[in-house]
């Protein structure tokens, strides 16, 4: 399906709300984590009664909701007549509402006051061949901004279908195959360091994207591999984005290097925004990001 992302702008603003906002520290919180159109999804409780699909993205840095979301669970949207927020997506900008819950729950870590984003527009996609009925795709997101201000590291889990929230302590790994590299953080995202064909960047570590790499096209030419770009049929979806049918160009990486395991054959998207490593490359691995440490583990269990 392409590339989904829902990526929040400066979101330092939201310092407004933060008088009122709480937190407890549960310890460690064990979610399940089921996969939608290849994202990682983890439910959430809204307002004590309404329970959330959200997607559990890296590259997001607040939380964003669904406008419908928002009015099932009875949302307070604070000044609603201004729509100072923005949304910045993959294809534009998308103007927000500020929402500001009574409550939300992952697990047994529950918080007060959680400043959200809410969407004033929505993503409709077709399913399969172009005559089938579209259907909404709805970017309730899960962002980095709380997570980082409360844990001290954040598995993505993706062989055992789960999350884990860790509020204290280090982190261990528990697999016999361990990797890890520095954590780049820009703007509270992370970024990794990667190389292919001696060619090095910095990539966005980004689990709300589908794909397994995306490369901009002067990092394809510095690697010798711009003649060898396909074009595909598809469609990026984000906020921001209108869907329609584009025309997206991909290539080949013979090795992905410095990430972890060398990693062959990996299918990247030609893109004209940032570089990324998507959950089609990370969802063969237990991938924890470390804050207290700042870095990334990759365990592989086979």
């Amino acid at each position: 399906m392409g590339q989904l992302v829902a990526q929040a702008g400066d979101l330092k603003t939201l310092n407004l709300a933060a008088h009122r906002y709480a937190s407890n520290v549960p310890g460690i919180v064990t979610l399940p984590m089921t996969e939608r159109d290849g994202l990682p999804v983890i439910p959430c409780v809204l307002n004590g009664s309404s329970t959330v699909k959200m997607i559990l993205d890296t590259g997001s840095q607040g939380c964003v909701l669904e406008a419908k979301t928002a009015v099932a669970a009875r949302v307070q949207v604070l000044n609603p007549r201004q729509t100072d927020f923005k949304l910045i997506g993959i294809s534009g900008v998308e103007s927000a509402l500020l929402g500001l819950p009574e409550s939300v729950a992952l697990g047994d870590w529950q918080i007060q006051h959680q400043p959200c984003l809410i969407r004033t527009r929505q993503n409709d996609v077709r399913s399969g061949w172009p005559l089938s009925p579209r259907r909404s795709f709805d970017f309730d997101v899960w962002g980095m901004m709380p997570t980082r201000q409360a844990c001290s590291w954040l598995t993505l889990d993706y062989p055992a279908r789960k999350a884990v929230f860790s509020f204290k302590g280090d982190f261990h790994p528990t697999q016999k195959k361990v990797w890890s590299v520095p954590l780049i953080f820009r703007s509270g995202l992370p970024y990794v360091v990667i190389k292919s064909r001696g060619v090095t960047w910095t990539a966005l570590l980004d689990t709300g994207s589908s794909s397994q790499a995306e490369v901009n096209e002067a990092t394809v030419t510095k690697m010798g591999l711009a003649g060898r770009a396909r074009s595909v049929n598809g469609t990026r979806i984000g906020v921001g984005a209108v869907d329609q049918g584009t025309i997206n160009r991909v290539v080949w990486l013979p090795t992905i290097e410095k990430l972890g395991p060398p990693i062959i054959n990996v299918n990247a998207l030609i893109v004209s925004d940032q570089p990324k490593i998507g959950s089609g490359l990370l969802s063969a691995f237990r991938v924890t990001l470390d804050f207290k440490r700042g870095k990334l583990w990759l365990e592989d269990e086979r």
